[in-house]
């Protein structure tokens, strides 16, 4: 297991990112010919990360791309906001707002697909798009952006649902032989529905990912990992006053 960082900013085991983009998407988008259209830091931004990437681009919508984002400060991106800023000739600009989670080893570079958009009428042909960061939660605790409170407060939100989708899994795991829950990974351990924790496809997605090896079988160490992950969720304790 990766030792970079000491358990305290270690934060929880690894959880596959849990990203939400909010954009204006309707039943769907039209067809057209797109072109991949770089995506640039914006220069006003404080917070020690850089964004990078493209998105690919037509007169009318966007579909498909990738956004990356970078860790400068050495202590890992725990969760992390913004928006990529779309500006057209005319002056005016169009909002994608996204987030990120991630419970886990602190991340020093996340990929992010920007969703799909149509533009709202009266814009088209972006000339620019911008990537701006809003608010970061930084492994070792440091908030950064007008938003990074928030950011913060969501991370652990979304930890108190993790560690109860690991207990689940836990039992379900101690109760079933191994081939019952190889086929319980592979079609998803936890029920997704309307009355589902939030964080629950965000960690079948993980399951899947982490006890399911390139051969396509179940990992014999299935039962130590998910116990690793499940004590990594632990909240630190907290340290001993100094006498």
């Amino acid at each position: 297991m990766p030792n970079s960082y000491p358990r305290e900013k270690m934060l929880l085991f690894v959880l596959l990112p849990s990203l939400t983009l909010f954009s204006q998407i309707g039943p769907g988008i039209p067809d057209e010919s797109r072109s991949p259209m770089s995506i640039r830091m914006n220069a006003a931004s404080k917070c020690s990360v850089t964004i990078s990437g493209s998105a690919w681009v037509g007169r009318q919508t966007i579909k498909g791309g990738t956004m990356e984002v970078r860790d400068l400060s050495g202590a890992g991106i725990a969760a992390v906001s913004g928006v990529l800023r779309f500006q057209f000739s005319n002056g005016r600009y169009q909002d994608q707002n996204w987030r990120h989670n991630t419970v886990g080893f602190p991340a020093a570079n996340i990929k992010i697909a920007p969703e799909e958009m149509q533009f709202t009428p009266g814009l088209s042909s972006p000339t620019k798009i911008e990537g701006i960061v809003t608010g970061v939660y930084f492994a070792n605790g440091e908030v950064c952006g007008e938003t990074g409170q928030s950011v913060k407060d969501r991370f652990t939100r979304t930890m108190n649902d993790v560690r109860k989708d690991a207990e689940e899994v836990s039992n379900i795991a101690a109760a079933l032989p191994a081939k019952l829950f190889y086929e319980a990974v592979r079609d998803g351990v936890l029920p997704v529905g309307p009355y589902s924790r939030s964080s629950v496809a965000a960690t079948n997605s993980l399951l899947h990912t982490k006890l399911i090896g390139p051969d396509g079988k179940l990992i014999g160490e299935y039962k130590e990992w998910i116990k690793h992950w499940q004590d990594s969720l632990k909240p630190a304790k907290p340290a001993r006053p100094t006498r």
